[in-house]
């Protein structure tokens, strides 16, 4: 018997009967684990992605719920008295900061001043869950914009200076933040 040359290819044996076929049948096979495992994947993180949307969308609608509880529109009601009833001070602390001098701090009634806190708390939060992704985000704008806006202007003029004093400097700053541009800055 002779050895065939270094390198020489053997072709190897023919398979006969049913072997070939179960050879195709286990790649198939093992084919269809991996695609199974990588759908099972896709659907895990994709019912992720919107069960995390819908929980945004729940503090949202949540966050709105409590803008008519009883427990802030009270408050909500006795701020806007206070501003219409001292419209006086707050056309001064106006003019003064068109002027770019300093408006000193108003004498705000205790009722008020924690009213003005409860609100100002409620906002900042609104803003702080809108900016940091744990709310729906274009609810938040389509719900809450123009009122955190319309009340951090309110407040930056007279009320955050008098809350400030107590409650540290960088109080509300997260609101005016998020509130934007108010009046001449």
């Amino acid at each position: 018997m002779t050895t065939p040359p270094i390198g020489a290819m053997h072709a190897p044996p023919a398979r006969r009967g049913w072997a070939p076929v179960i050879d195709w049948i286990r790649i198939g096979a093992d084919v269809a684990v991996v695609v199974t495992v990588a759908v099972m994947v896709w659907i895990y993180f994709a019912g992720r992605s919107d069960a995390e949307h819908m929980r945004r969308q729940e503090m949202t609608a949540s966050l709105l719920a409590m803008k008519y509880d009883e427990a802030l529109r009270g408050p909500q009601q006795r701020v806007n008295k206070y501003f219409t009833d001292g419209r006086a001070i707050y056309d001064k602390a106006y003019v003064a900061r068109l002027a770019g001098k300093p408006y000193p701090a108003q004498d705000i009634p205790p009722e008020v001043r924690a009213d003005l806190q409860k609100l100002t708390d409620y906002y900042t939060d609104i803003a702080s869950c809108a900016t940091n992704n744990l709310c729906d985000a274009q609810m938040v704008d389509l719900w809450f914009k123009g009122d955190i806006h319309d009340f951090a202007c309110h407040v930056y003029l007279v009320g955050l200076p008098e809350l400030r004093q107590n409650l540290g400097d960088n109080y509300g700053a997260a609101l005016l933040a998020y509130a934007g541009k108010c009046g001449p800055n």
